[in-house]
């Protein structure tokens, strides 16, 4: 008995090496390996990726390639190739989701191209065009506008007389415009060279005006608007003519003095008056008359008196303005 626990007792040290060893064996065959869910079988692998990669070991049961091209997969006992199914590549306008897709070599917008994806200012512009209805160019806004290069136009004639002058009429717009110029108001003391016109942008019009009075023509102060239209736009030239008698018993100069050139609502207008005689008879009573007047002809202030001149009387004269007036 003693003999044969001894003998026993010898084993059991190769037991536990052996427990130990087989440990090891199936610990380190767990290295490489992935079980499939299925099956709940364990397969030794490697993995790689990119084209045309030989694998290589004398130690696995099956590898799985996965790449554009056929892949090698071999051991000392089998030799598997293993690759994907080729396609043919996208065409121009075709949905794709890299370049690689693409038989022209460009993804761009998830579409196929054979031209490079454009930058985003350059898609900005088209967009623009796009929106003005294609041509490749980004539309000009439209706009209508001229200028007239005169404020006001002032003339002194005698009776007879006539005073030629001119005004220009610039395009300022971005499109074509037509004119049409309205002077009835004024037709028996003024004479344009055109009043029916068109321009291009940026195309300029010289208009000449002749401003006459008859032998006949009483003489006053007469005022008007010469009215430009083109394309629903409408502006106004003003007109002041002061017709003189032919021969005159007494000349008469109003000068407004400069700080009264401008003035607001209710406030006075002042002016120097210088009366001349000329005639024969001295001393003579002369009727003066005086009012402030619109560009339209309404008189504003009215006022009259009578002076006796022998040669020359000079005074000065102030108006205040109504504060009704626009």
């Amino acid at each position: 008995m003693r003999k044969q626990e001894k003998r026993l007792g010898s084993k059991r040290p190769s037991a536990a090496v052996l427990a130990m060893l087989l440990l090891v064996v199936l610990m380190s065959s767990q290295v490489k390996s992935f079980t499939t869910n299925g099956t709940q079988k364990t397969f030794e692998f490697d993995v790689t990726s990119g084209k045309n990669n030989n694998l290589q070991s004398s130690s696995f049961r099956n590898y799985l390639v996965v790449g554009d091209t056929t892949a090698t997969a071999g051991s000392s006992n089998f030799k598997t190739e293993i690759g994907l199914l080729g396609v043919m590549p996208y065409l121009n306008g075709e949905a794709c989701q890299t370049a690689l897709e693409c038989v022209g070599g460009y993804c761009c917008s998830s579409l196929c191209s054979s031209s490079a994806c454009p930058t985003a200012a350059v898609s900005a512009a088209s967009a623009g065009a796009a929106a003005g209805g294609g041509g490749g160019e980004v539309p000009v806004q439209e706009i209508k506008n001229f200028t007239i290069d005169k404020d006001i136009i002032n003339a002194v004639i005698k009776q007879g007389g006539t005073y030629k002058t001119k005004f220009s009429v610039k395009n300022t717009g971005t499109v074509g415009l037509s004119f049409n110029i309205d002077a009835s108001a004024l037709q028996d003391i003024l004479l344009l060279s055109d009043t029916q016109f068109t321009l291009a942008p940026n195309d300029v019009k010289d208009i000449d005006a002749t401003i006459f009075a008859s032998e006949e023509k009483k003489p006053d102060v007469y005022t008007g608007n010469i009215r430009i239209n083109a394309d629903g736009i409408s502006k106004s030239l003003p007109l002041i003519v002061e017709v003189r008698a032919k021969k005159a018993l007494f000349d008469i100069v109003v000068k407004v003095l400069p700080q009264h050139k401008y003035v607001l609502k209710d406030e006075a207008v002042e002016a120097n008056i210088t009366l001349t005689n000329v005639g024969d008879l001295k001393p003579v009573d002369a009727h003066l008359n005086y009012a402030i007047r619109d560009i339209e002809g309404k008189d504003l202030m009215l006022g009259s008196e009578t002076l006796a001149v022998y040669n020359k009387v000079s005074m000065t004269k102030e108006l205040e303005l109504p504060f009704n007036i626009s």
